[in-house]
């Protein structure tokens, strides 16, 4: 593992990790075209004239088609967040759950879509407008409705796209940067969600498998009437940046962005299906990684198996060492 890393950094964001929270469901070109069309039928202009009266109908309805899809499409390009002006936490959670690239060609063709369908619809009110019979009103309203619903199939890969990287998006959990934080690290199955769920808010499901954590869970406590959050990461394993999958990687943007305090969590016990030897490798290149965030080391399962190996032994089946393992940690973070 690289020794590159940074320690945290308290950065003022230009967005809010609140908007991805925000970002609408994304419909597909099927369905926006048949509500354009739907809501458009129905409009009727009164007149006493049957050709002036058809003439008004068909440019309210192709001007009502045009406002609303590209309304539609706008709306997505206008709610999906600036990335980049996240905070560099949730910018590298984005990267790792979705294709940036994909996702910026697609609000890209989206917009592009929106204003061309605002084109179709400018072009063919005036020759509706000009139209001298019914039979070139009723072709410049088909050619139209045409073209706008050509357009917003051209880009349904991209609305595709879009609705997939929302449903990530949104799985994101809802962080405080600046709040003290407490990351909960090791390889999988080593006890950490149980360790959170026993000391926080956090529910973390809790199995004995590996990779039972699919994604960052976030849990609070108060202490001395300071709000702290304390964070269980998806497991690590002892492998190059090159070859951690997602979940690993969210483990990863979290020691970078959040620690204050890293709690690595060894299990002498063997039960989490992994060695003390590859478990205290794995300790010694992550602190090799993040030289300038405090640790803690712990032994879980003390009521199973010691080892010496840690600070301090805690069992988070019997609770017993889970106070002392807490005013460690909390020693560790008023002392930086």
């Amino acid at each position: 593992m690289p020794g590159d890393a940074t320690p945290k950094v308290r950065q003022e964001a230009r967005v809010s990790p609140r908007s991805l929270d925000r970002i609408p469901t994304v419909r597909f070109a099927d369905e926006i075209i048949e509500s354009a069309f739907h809501r458009a039928a129905k409009i009727t202009i009164p007149n006493a004239d049957a050709f002036i009266r058809t003439k008004q109908t068909e440019m309210a309805r192709v001007r009502s088609v045009q406002n609303t899809v590209a309304a539609a499409l706008q709306t997505y390009v206008k709610r999906f967040p600036s990335f980049d002006g996240l905070p560099p936490f949730y910018q590298e959670l984005a990267a790792v759950l979705c294709d940036m690239d994909a996702v910026r060609k697609a609000l890209g063709a989206i917009d592009w879509a929106s204003k061309r369908v605002d084109e179709v619809g400018d072009e063919a009110v005036p020759q509706i407008k000009k139209a001298r019979h019914g039979d070139e009103v009723r072709v410049a309203k088909t050619h139209a409705y045409g073209r706008i619903a050509s357009l917003v199939k051209q880009v349904d890969k991209h609305l595709h796209t879009l609705d997939e990287a929302r449903n990530n998006l949104r799985r994101l959990p809802m962080l405080e940067v600046s709040m003290p934080t407490i990351v909960i690290a090791g390889y999988p199955n080593v006890g950490k969600s149980s360790l959170v769920r026993k000391v926080s808010t956090g529910t973390p499901e809790v199995a004995n498998y590996p990779f039972t954590t699919k994604g960052i869970v976030v849990g609070h406590f108060e202490h001395k009437f300071q709000k702290h959050q304390i964070v269980d990461t998806p497991g690590l394993l002892d492998r190059s940046m090159d070859d951690r999958n997602a979940i690993e990687m969210q483990a990863i943007a979290a020691l970078r962005h959040l620690a204050d305090v890293i709690v690595f969590l060894v299990d002498p016990s063997g039960h989490c299906g992994y060695s003390l030897e590859a478990q205290t490798k794995l300790l010694q290149d992550t602190k090799a990684m993040f030289p300038e965030t405090p640790f803690v080391v712990a032994e879980s399962k003390s009521d199973l198996a010691t080892a010496g190996v840690g600070e301090i032994a805690f069992s988070s089946e019997t609770g017993a060492g889970v106070d002392d393992l807490m005013a460690v940690v909390l020693s560790r973070l008023r002392a930086r």
